[in-house]
């Protein structure tokens, strides 16, 4: 998805200081100016209170709903949640290929993830002010992806993969339409590939987080 449908329908934030200053990232990272964090942050909050005004329209008084969806355990974006540092790993594994010429370098910086890893509070604001739930419960909690989920399971092909494969293969399932539709598909074996090799190297230093967030509301009379 290009930098400017990223932002909708707040074309204030569409001008160069925002996501045009993202270069070489495709998502954020510890090198994306503040204001693209901001213009992430504003992109969320316009979307899900969206999201919570048409679910208070289809819903009666002291109905109650449950949400449940992946975020971040810090206040500032950092590359030890594991879906950001994913997705940073996936802008170097497109700059690679970018060297060699195999991506042109302004397709990299046209294009930013429509994804947002909000933290608990950011949730909180934006339930409160859309105004038509009360908060029954929120809470973020780590899952434990990395141990032996996988392992365990009666899928053979699956269990001859790297964790870094396996993880590619997961974010690949979610992105991949949306880079074809930018790149095109001809790159995209190729893309996973050392992406891959990229998530696993990091995996064996590090120990990044998957955060998620359950949150119970309950509609105002």
């Amino acid at each position: 998805m290009s930098k400017s449908l990223l932002i909708g329908y707040q074309n204030d934030v569409q001008s160069p200081p925002a996501l045009e200053m993202n270069k070489g990232n495709i998502y954020l990272s510890k090198t994306s100016p503040a204001c693209v964090a901001e213009a992430y942050l504003l992109q969320f909050q316009i979307d899900f209170f969206a999201f919570l005004r048409s679910r208070a329209e289809e819903t009666v008084a002291f109905a109650g709903m449950l949400l449940s969806f992946v975020g971040r355990s810090s206040t500032h974006h950092s590359a030890d949640q594991m879906v950001a540092r994913s997705f940073e790993l996936l802008s170097q594994a497109l700059k690679s290929m970018a060297y060699e010429g195999f991506v042109e370098e302004d397709k990299i910086d046209s294009f930013n993830l429509p994804y947002y890893d909000a933290h608990a509070e950011e949730v909180r604001n934006v339930i409160q002010k859309e105004g038509s739930f009360l908060i029954n419960h929120l809470e973020a909690f780590e899952i434990n992806w990395y141990e032996d989920d996988i392992n365990n399971c009666d899928y053979d092909e699956l269990k001859k993969l790297s964790r870094g494969e396996q993880w590619s293969r997961t974010v690949r399932a979610v992105v991949e339409p949306m880079l074809e539709s930018h790149f095109g598909g001809g790159i995209m074996d190729e893309l996973f590939s050392r992406h891959g090799k990229l998530v696993e190297d990091n995996l064996l230093r590090t120990r990044p987080k998957l955060i998620n967030l359950m949150i119970s509301v309950t509609r105002k009379p």
